[in-house]
């Protein structure tokens, strides 16, 4: 029976332990300043973790019959399957997609988020996907959206740590 959808998402190693610190961190923080310095902790310490998830693990790649849908932290692309070059034999660890009459596409997800590093693991399965996902005809086009909720996410942390100026003595 062929699959009729594949998603492969980052969960790289770094990252989860640098989330997992700031968890244990902001835990010590409240506990240590309770009940005076716990704003002063939240406003700092606070937007950090949602930086961490957004720059981290939001990262994605799904394989469809009519698309490739690449979700990196602030865009989207939506790529027909009959447009798509993969993978590029001259650039076999190569993390971009070939897009015929376009420009190639990065896909953060098959990379570490602190070094940027290709994860050879993820070149595999995205090999795999694509070939076991069954082709079907394709629109012919590829499609950019901004991810909102990223961007909001991060003008949301920046923002509190801007306004924690006027909050904190």
């Amino acid at each position: 029976m062929p699959l009729e959808r594949r998603v492969y998402r980052r969960r790289d190693g770094q990252m989860l332990i640098v989330l997992g610190l700031w968890v244990a961190v902001m835990v010590f923080v409240i506990w240590l300043g309770w009940p005076d310095d716990v704003l002063r902790a939240l406003m700092i310490l606070g937007p950090i973790g949602p930086l961490l998830y957004v720059f981290g693990a939001s990262t994605s790649v799904a394989v469809t019959p009519r698309e490739v849908v690449v979700s990196n932290v602030f865009h989207r692309w939506r790529i027909a399957r009959d447009l798509i070059v993969y993978p590029n034999p001259d650039k076999p660890n190569d993390t971009f997609i070939d897009v015929t009459g376009h420009e190639p596409v990065d896909v953060s997800a098959l990379q570490t988020a602190i070094e940027r590093r290709t994860v050879v693991e993820a070149l595999r399965w995205f090999r795999a996907a694509m070939a076991e996902v069954v082709p079907l005809g394709g629109d012919g086009r590829r499609r950019l959206r901004v991810r909102w909720i990223n961007v909001l996410v991060v003008a949301g942390s920046i923002g509190g740590w801007v306004l924690s100026e006027n909050y904190l003595p």
